[in-house]
């Protein structure tokens, strides 16, 4: 058997499953909210990272088209097709400062035509001595700029005869879109991952106030521990690739860093306030907190809608059960009028709900009592009362008192009868008086069907 499930049962499960559902969706939310915004944030230092990289490829990818086009003069050279004037073309074609032959035995010229001593070099030699090329360390001159020399061995037959040196500012290598990137927010620096010297500047930037003897005793100047400093001292030498938090002026700055391919010492550095990394993250989480809102907002609106349609619905239904009730009442009436008629003088109706009474008449005889009837029942039983018998108001009172009559309805007996005398005009008229109930819903009626003995 199947069993009915009453509307407070109904109403609850309602309630329980809009904020198990609810729930869900706000557990759900939260977690891909938190998943895009880790995404967010990982990309941003990700961003980072490929900006430093970048722009070290873009130096490195300098340094290795200079030793290309060194290596294709040098086989101009070899073939004794070169002079002063030919080292001075390719001098300004690749904007060195100065470019250098030499023979096997360390004698030369320069680009200006002056004799030229291997020993005049600043730095250490390795394209004679070692064969090798590639590029040296930094050296500042006289005029107070850094410089780099390119070393290129000449080698015909497999034999050394001879070697070319081009001397590069290294300025050169510097671009403001590179050392001042993201509009202008960051700055990028390349340093001697040995001591931390500067080798190349990005400009002046409120990020930070750079030191002039090293990008180490800058941090330390802006309140970075010596072990942090001290750690990415370690890392650098490594040739670490990473992301690091450091402070600035004031401010919490994101520190990319990643080791050059071309140069063995050289460490390329970027720094970025965390507030202009994390402005996209900010946006996203500000963007995404909106759509919680606004989903919470519509789970709650969709479960009023719901709510509001099933109480309608409910409404409804008891209407067309009242409805249904009045019908049934109307025809239960009927069929008891039409008993009343042949069984009975008089019939009063009493609605309990409102203690209003309606009545029918069915015998001449009686009809001189319509005097003593009202559309309220506590009149009609008052009229009543002062007519019967002193003997008989014990009774009458225990059936017809308005508060014993709500509570015989109460206990839903199927009917009550009481006894009563009348005095009228002298002569005495007995009545007996049957007591029913009519209880469908809201409706509480009672019937009083008189009978003249």
């Amino acid at each position: 058997m199947k069993k009915k499930v009453s509307h407070h049962q109904l109403k609850y499960f309602f309630i329980g499953s809009s904020f198990i559902i609810f729930l869900v969706i706000f557990i759900i939310t939260n977690v891909f909210s938190r998943q895009i915004t880790e995404m967010i944030e990982n990309s941003e230092y990700n961003q980072l990272a490929d900006t430093t990289d970048m722009i070290r490829r873009q130096i490195d990818n300098k340094i290795i088209e200079d030793l290309s086009f060194m290596e294709s003069f040098s086989q101009k050279v070899i073939q004794k097709k070169h002079d002063a004037q030919s080292l001075d073309i390719f001098n300004t074609m690749r904007q060195f400062h100065a470019t250098y032959y030499v023979d096997k035995s360390g004698q030369g010229i320069d680009n200006k035509n002056q004799n030229f001593d291997i020993s005049e070099l600043h730095i250490e030699e390795f394209a004679l001595s070692k064969q090798k090329s590639g590029i040296s360390d930094c050296f500042r001159e006289e005029d107070g700029n850094m410089y780099v020399v390119y070393q290129m061995p000449l080698i015909q037959d497999k034999k050394l005869v001879g070697a070319i040196y081009c001397e590069c500012n290294i300025q050169k290598f510097y671009k403001e879109t590179l050392f001042a990137f993201h509009d202008g927010d960051g700055r990028a620096y390349v340093v001697d991952n040995r001591d931390g010297s500067w080798i190349l500047k990005g400009p002046a930037s409120p990020l930070i106030n750079l030191s002039e003897s090293s990008i180490y005793q800058t941090l330390l100047n802006a309140d970075n521990s010596q072990t942090v400093v001290k750690d990415l001292a370690n890392d650098f030498k490594a040739g670490q690739k990473a992301i690091y938090s450091v402070n600035g002026n004031q401010q919490s700055l994101y520190l990319g860093a990643t080791k050059s391919l071309n140069h063995p010492h050289w460490q390329f550095v970027t720094i970025i306030s965390s507030h202009s990394l994390e402005v996209l993250s900010l946006q996203i989480s500000h963007f995404l907190w909106g759509i919680r809102i606004a989903s919470m907002l519509g789970i709650i609106i969709l479960i009023l809608i719901i709510y509001s349609y099933t109480q309608k619905r409910e409404k409804q239904r008891i209407m067309e059960v009242k409805d249904q009730l009045k019908e049934l009442i109307g025809n239960q009436d009927h069929q008891l009028q039409m008993i009343f008629t042949h069984e009975y003088d008089f019939v009063m109706k009493v609605d309990l709900n409102t203690m209003t009474l309606t009545y029918h008449v069915y015998t001449p005889t009686v009809q001189l009592w319509q005097s003593f009837l009202s559309p309220k029942y506590e009149e009609t039983y008052q009229n009543f009362r002062a007519r019967i018998f002193l003997d008989d108001l014990k009774a009458f009172d225990e059936i017809c008192e308005p508060y014993h009559l709500k509570k015989l309805a109460s206990l839903k007996e199927d009917a009550y009868v009481v006894s009563f005398r009348i005095n009228e005009n002298g002569e005495t008229l007995f009545f007996e008086c049957y007591v029913m109930f009519n209880l469908f819903g809201e409706e509480k009626i009672a019937y009083f069907m008189n009978k003249l003995k």
